[in-house]
């Protein structure tokens, strides 16, 4: 097994209110279970669903494809709150430190995070070399290096800086590995401008320069990735993707890459017509207004139209 990289909890995002109009801000909520009957949110494809049943029996669920349209449901006040993994969830309340807080489930057990391959005699091959290359990188350092940028700056500049800058030049020989990923999930895996980046995306373009692979990497939605593995569309997933015993029945899983546990986010109160989040569907744009196109390829030639928007970094930046 690797080294855990860090520990972390689940959360939840949750409400604050404005004390006299000042900017002093305090939870809405005393509790995590004060919220039971409210609307909650769950990412599809997350093991989330089943918690969400049983701390909120009496609550309605709103289901979304990734953490931008759970939070946009969350500033329209449509939904009080939504649970995911705390590194990411961090990433918000600093972006919206005035907007966002969260609550730590802290009676749960750590959840392990690792990367996914298909369940094949291929795919438990790549695995396993997946497994000795982990062996010889400092997945720790490589962890906190990803956690230090201060994310609630727009102005910071990835690209201008050589610590954060991958290689992803491959001799075009090379065997190609077909990769998907979730890119909204900061530190783990995100774009910035159009370029992905993130402490799991450096891992896989690291592994791929040391065993002589090439990168075809996709843009996915989190509920897709076990099916992709089972399609034999991808070779490997991860983004913040927990093992458990459930997908173990589909899918290979590295050793663990980090372990966290579950928070509750919630929303800070406000006026539906400041939310910052101005896009649809859980695709972003602040100021340019500009969805732009993306098609990629699968080994097979079989096209996925893919939409995201490069200023939703606005968000994430």
């Amino acid at each position: 097994m690797t080294e855990v990289i860090y520990s972390s909890y689940i959360s939840m995002l949750v409400r604050y209110f404005n004390l006299e109009q000042s900017i002093q801000w305090t939870s809405l909520y005393g509790s995590i279970k004060e919220i039971n009957g409210e609307k909650i949110g769950i990412v599809k494809g997350t093991f989330y669903d089943t918690l969400s049943e049983n701390y909120f029996p009496d609550s309605e669920f709103v289901y979304g494809d990734n953490i931008f349209y759970l939070l946009e449901k969350l500033m329209l006040e449509e939904i009080e709150g939504f649970i995911y993994d705390q590194p990411v969830i961090e990433v918000y309340s600093k972006l919206f430190p005035h907007r966002v807080n969260f609550y730590p489930f802290d009676e749960l057990e750590e959840n392990h995070n690792g990367f996914g391959f298909q369940k094949n005699e291929e795919g438990e091959a790549l695995a396993k070399e997946f497994n000795e290359f982990l062996k010889t990188i400092d997945v720790p350092a490589l962890e906190k290096k990803w956690s230090k940028p201060d994310w609630s700056s727009e102005t910071m500049a990835l690209n201008d800086n050589s610590d954060f800058k991958i290689d992803k030049e491959f001799n075009p020989n090379d065997k190609l590995l077909t990769v998907g990923f979730e890119l909204g999930l900061k530190p783990l895996s995100f774009y910035y401008g159009n370029e992905p980046m993130g402490s799991e995306i450096e891992i896989i373009y690291l592994f791929a320069k040391a065993k002589h692979y090439n990168i075809n990497l996709i843009e996915i939605s989190l509920a897709e990735r076990v099916s992709l593995l089972k399609e034999q569309k991808l070779n490997i997933t991860g983004g913040s993707f927990s093992i458990i015993d459930e997908r173990k029945k589909d899918i290979i899983f590295s050793d663990t890459i980090y372990s966290c546990k579950t928070v509750l986010a919630v929303r800070l109160d406000s006026k539906k017509d400041e939310v910052p989040l101005g896009i649809r569907d859980g695709k972003y744009n602040l100021k340019e207004k500009k969805i732009v196109d993306v098609n990629v390829k699968f080994p097979d030639d079989k096209k996925f139209h893919l939409v995201f928007s490069p200023i939703f970094i606005m968000i994430l930046f």
